[in-house]
């Protein structure tokens, strides 16, 4: 399962990559992504770190990191932000971000 972590758990810069997750409890297009989700997560966990943050629980976290909506992933390398998907989001597209 992804962890689900609060914002003090990630130190992106400590990590060379890290794929967030951003959700929210009540946001039926993150349950709807899940499946996909847990299926990359199995597929590349030994090379991604993969968390997840409710922005419900961490508003002010979301809004520095300019989360506008849900689900939003985010992918890290060494740090820096490589890339950005949100909304309606296909299994392609993440596996497409992963490879970069």
């Amino acid at each position: 399962m992804i962890p689900l972590i609060s914002p003090e758990n990630i130190k992106k810069e400590e990590r060379h990559r890290v794929f967030v997750w951003f959700t929210s409890p009540g946001c039926v297009p993150c349950r709807n992504l899940e499946p996909v989700m847990l299926r990359l997560y199995y597929h590349w966990r030994k090379k991604v770190d993969f968390l997840r943050i409710s922005v419900d629980e961490y508003p002010e976290f979301a809004q520095e990191n300019d989360i506008t909506s849900v689900p939003t992933l985010v992918y890290y390398k060494d740090g820096k932000e490589v890339g950005r998907l949100d909304g309606i989001i296909k299994a392609e597209d993440i596996e497409r971000l992963l490879k970069a």
